[in-house]
């Protein structure tokens, strides 16, 4: 087997936009004694990866042995279209679902459902450097259009961010299918694990955030209300069409329908995303178009999601929507409450490492 980057430095390459690839120096190369004593010298791989850089071999005695280098020994078969090459950048590395596979051992059920809802989702959290920062705005002025449709997200003062929209990279019939394929495969238990918890197409951490939080069974550490979708369509009928001046809209968190409650549609108030006069404007006539036809709207800040009181408070609301009973929790229930609270709203740009 070629030297396959894979697991965490795999997750990381697919956090690179196109536009910052452009920038970056040619990728190290790693493939003999001398070029990887090099790396562990210096201890840096530049701008592309952390060390050490995770790869696959195909039996223990292909291990390398460098500092630079974690090997991952791979001796069975291997998933059908698991390795992905860039012929550009000259690197061979992991499909993104083989890329989840390699990350199961590695980091907890909870971090891996976050990376799935990543790959899964229509973002990717990517900081570049300031001096990086001066290019991409010089290119974001030439009005270019990227190849995955990778743009970078800019708050309501008008400053970039570390969060990135793209095309999806894997889909959840793709995701669920890995768990049949991946039968007796290392990982397979916590593959699985996480790709049933993945409950759609997110848009940024925030909801993901929100969504493993109200979603995940009580026994998990979440609150267990759903089922959830996530940005679901919604039609509107003429007079939301009116009142929102558009025909479709996204839910952020959709709660369907049943013979108990009215849709329930969370939209998440990220400072990132849908803060600013001229998007609450939008919002606001969305929201009354939406309550025209019966939804019920509620809006839920990054702090209420952040604070435990509040959210707490949050959690009973919505419950009484919902028409669930509420009952209190164990002590163990409430341990694994702290221990997703503590994963789940932890620095995303640190998602696996």
């Amino acid at each position: 087997m070629e030297q396959v980057i894979c697991g965490a430095s795999a997750f990381e390459l697919y956090r690179i936009p196109p536009q910052v690839t452009l920038l970056l120096p040619e990728f190290p190369r790693f493939s003999t004694r001398r070029q990887r004593s090099a790396i562990s010298r210096s201890n840096d791989l530049g701008p592309w990866l952390n060390l050490p850089i995770h790869t696959l071999c195909d039996s223990p005695s292909a291990r390398t042995r460098s500092s630079a280098i974690k090997d991952h020994v791979w001796s069975g078969d291997l998933p059908s279209s698991a390795i992905w090459e860039n012929n550009e950048v000259g690197i061979q590395y992991t499909s993104p679902l083989m890329t989840l596979l390699t990350l199961a051992p590695l980091v907890s059920v909870h971090r891996l459902t976050m990376a799935a809802y990543e790959l899964c989702g229509t973002f990717a959290v990517y900081a570049p450097t300031k001096e990086m920062q001066h290019e991409l705005d010089r290119l974001r002025n030439q009005r270019l259009v990227w190849p995955g449709g990778w743009r970078q997200v800019y708050d309501h003062a008008g400053k970039p961010t570390s969060l990135w929209h793209r095309d999806p990279l894997v889909t959840l019939h793709e995701l669920r299918g890995l768990c049949e394929e991946s039968k007796g495969m290392h990982g397979h238990r916590q593959f699985c694990q996480a790709a049933r918890a993945v409950t759609g197409v997110a848009a940024s951490p925030l909801e993901v955030q929100a969504s493993m939080l109200l979603n995940l069974t009580r026994r998990r550490g979440g609150e267990g209300l759903g089922p959830i979708v996530n940005n679901h369509p919604i039609t509107l009928n003429r007079d939301a069409r009116i009142l929102a001046g558009q025909s479709t809209c996204y839910a952020d968190i959709l709660f369907p329908e049943n013979d108990i409650h009215p849709t329930i549609d969370i939209e998440l108030q990220g400072h990132m995303v849908h803060d600013g006069g001229r998007a609450g404007g939008i919002d606001s006539n969305r929201m009354l178009g939406l309550k025209r036809m019966g939804i019920e709207v509620i809006m839920v800040t990054a702090e209420q999601l952040y604070n435990p009181g509040r959210f707490h408070r949050l959690s009973a609301h919505l419950s009484s929507l919902l028409g669930k009973r509420r009952k209190a929790k164990s002590a163990g229930m409430e341990a694994a409450e702290r221990d997703l609270r503590c994963e789940v709203l932890s620095n995303w740009e640190q998602l696996v490492r």
